[in-house]
């Protein structure tokens, strides 16, 4: 991804690999939507290198999710 136009996304949540290149949206829903990066766009299929990313970031988040349940400490049984 480097070399061209910054692409900032906007979510609570990760993208879906499969998420619009611009602003991360699923197909099924997108229609037409306004960024600053890209201004109003239609959905348009992801690089090959922001799926590789995607997909990256949200296994990072589910070994740190994972991670942070099993140290998180369990409730005492009375």
């Amino acid at each position: 991804m480097g070399g061209g136009r910054v692409i900032r996304v906007h979510r609570r949540d990760l993208p879906s690999p499969d998420g619009c290149r611009w602003c991360g949206d699923d197909p099924g829903h997108h229609g037409s939507q306004w960024v600053a990066s890209a201004g109003l766009h239609t959905w348009e299929a992801p690089t090959p290198q922001q799926r590789l990313m995607r997909m990256k970031a949200r296994r990072a988040a589910r070994q740190a999710g994972a991670a942070t349940k099993d140290a998180a400490p369990r409730p005492a049984r009375d």
